[in-house]
């Protein structure tokens, strides 16, 4: 068993036997059973977000290094230009070019670079950008990669766009609406129901469920923003 394996049993069984202590052995297990998801999830989520960022910085990757390699500048010290301004594809590229100066062809440190990412359109370029030092003449192919991904990217920014109304209701029916139906339910709805609603309880969801709510939904709207948005 690996440590993150065994860090997140730990922190699993932390959290559901403070849950059971608190709420009861069926809150114990519900919160072991999500922090079990969440640990098997999270590891496959970031890899898929970094693959996201590294097809974010792609194109100005491809169009750099084109642009230098058309200029003259030799071919690593364009690879190492490339990386300056995409963090994300930019370390794994270094990585490759610190294997080829240790002997690595150059072809297999690029490979091995793109294997690092879950994303078949980086490791095909990649293997472009392989084949631009071999042969020399593939400086064009990069750049219509370059020109055809960013196609790619407006196209996915208008439908983005066309979905920020909707995304921008939901977040002031959430952050707006939600909380002053809460109110008028603790000031009024009170008067009609038999059941009332203790203060604490009133407290904990005005101060702590809401705005943990409103914080949800700009998260979800963040995550449905393209990569390259959020660069």
């Amino acid at each position: 068993m690996d440590d993150y394996a065994k860090y997140s049993l730990l922190v699993a069984a932390a959290l559901s036997t403070l849950a059971a202590i608190t709420g009861g052995f069926q809150a114990g297990a519900l919160v072991f059973i999500l922090a079990i998801a969440t640990a098997i999830a999270l590891p496959y989520r970031m890899a898929r977000a970094r693959a996201e960022l590294a097809e974010a910085e792609l194109p100005y990757f491809l169009r750099t290094l084109a642009s230098e390699v058309d200029a003259g500048i030799p071919y690593i010290q364009a690879l190492e230009d490339a990386c300056e301004n995409s963090p994300e594809l930019g370390k794994a590229v270094k990585k490759a070019i610190r294997m080829y100066r240790r002997g690595i062809p150059i072809s297999k440190a690029l490979e091995s670079a793109g294997e690092e990412f879950d994303s078949e359109s980086v490791r095909r370029a990649l293997v472009h950008v392989a084949a631009l030092y071999h042969m020399g003449k593939e400086a064009q192919t990069l750049r219509h990669i370059a020109d055809a991904m960013l196609s790619v990217h407006r196209a996915e920014s208008k439908r983005f766009s066309a979905k920020l109304a909707l995304y921008s209701l939901f977040f002031l029916g959430i952050a707006a609406l939600l909380p002053a139906l809460f109110t008028m339910y603790t000031a009024i709805g009170s008067l009609f129901l038999t059941e009332r609603m203790d203060a604490t309880t009133a407290f904990l969801i005005s101060a702590i469920l809401l705005p943990l709510l409103s914080v949800a939904s700009l998260a979800f709207m963040y995550y449905q923003m393209p990569a390259f948005l959020r660069r």
